[in-house]
């Protein structure tokens, strides 16, 4: 069975060249091969979406347990891009939380507004 998670951060006014804080919580366990969350650059537009760069972190190994947490802190670069909507597409920051696990993996992501640096 697959595990059902959630990704929560701390704070919401973030600004390129912070450091992002949170946990992803295990709502309900299942079978995984490892729990790993991602902080992303992506662009989207009607036809597509697309994460184009991010830092990493490996948080579990192993089968996920109904009730477990896990925290992490990803930092964002300074001269990245600051989110942008317009009529034809946007720019955001992602916080994708993944399962590996045989098949399809499980994710919850959230998006984050990211302010250009004061």
């Amino acid at each position: 069975m697959s595990p059902r998670i959630r990704v929560e951060v701390e704070g919401r006014n973030h600004r390129l060249g912070d450091t992002v804080t949170g946990r992803v919580v295990v709502e309900e366990g299942g079978d995984s091969r490892g729990l790993g969350v991602t902080l992303a650059f992506c662009e989207r537009s009607p036809d597509y979406t697309n994460a184009l760069a991010g830092a990493t972190q490996r948080l579990a190994e192993g089968d996920l347990t109904t009730g477990a947490s896990f925290p992490f802190t990803l930092a964002t670069h300074a001269e990245g891009r600051p989110s942008f909507r317009s009529a034809h597409g946007e720019l955001f920051w992602q916080v994708d939380a993944k399962s590996d696990e045989l098949g399809r993996d499980t994710h919850a992501r959230l998006e984050l507004p990211m302010a250009p640096r004061a």
